[in-house]
């Protein structure tokens, strides 16, 4: 963590840990309540289930290309994030539940064309979501007009709560 930049970065390989609750994260307390990003290193696979629950202050999230999963509620919380960005040729296939729930300033996500299922609760109270995009080349998913659908766009999988159309069909 720099104390300056407020710059929150996990290095390593690897599954990062599942943590039972946020209290029990060794990075638990300032670095919490005051980073400002996350930028997780090439080579992590898996980002673990409460890892940056409650991180009020981040604005941006960096996830690199190796990460293959995101755990139970990795990110819910996180109030203040207004962008998450995944690496070109991410190896992203799956968001377990709730993983931005209460993330309330996120306004668009483009999910990356590896991700085969989204659970029902990933944006969850995400009030500000105006569009949920998927990456060119995805074989399970797509979106039409920031609303995400099955590939052959014949299901409605997530309609962005912040999305003020009058009007919809």
């Amino acid at each position: 963590y720099d104390e300056v930049t407020k710059a929150f970065a996990i290095t390593g390989t690897g599954a990062m840990e599942d943590y039972n609750t946020y209290s029990d994260r060794p990075w638990d307390g300032s670095i919490s309540e005051n980073a400002t990003s996350v930028t997780i290193s090439e080579g992590v696979t898996r980002i673990g289930e409460t890892a940056f629950h409650s991180f009020t202050q981040i604005t941006a999230v960096t996830v690199p290309a190796s990460v293959e999963s995101i755990g139970y509620c990795a990110f819910t919380s996180c109030e203040a994030m207004q962008s998450i960005t995944f690496a070109e040729g991410s190896r992203l296939t799956a968001f377990d539940q709730f993983v931005f729930q209460n993330c309330t300033a996120l306004k668009q996500i483009t999910l990356p064309a590896g991700v085969t299922s989204v659970d029902s609760t990933v944006f969850l109270d995400c009030y500000a979501l105006t569009g949920i995009f998927v990456e060119e080349g995805s074989t399970t998913l797509k979106d039409i007009d920031g609303v995400l659908y099955t590939a052959d766009g014949t299901t409605l999988l997530r309609y962005p709560f912040g999305k003020k159309d009058t009007a919809f069909t």
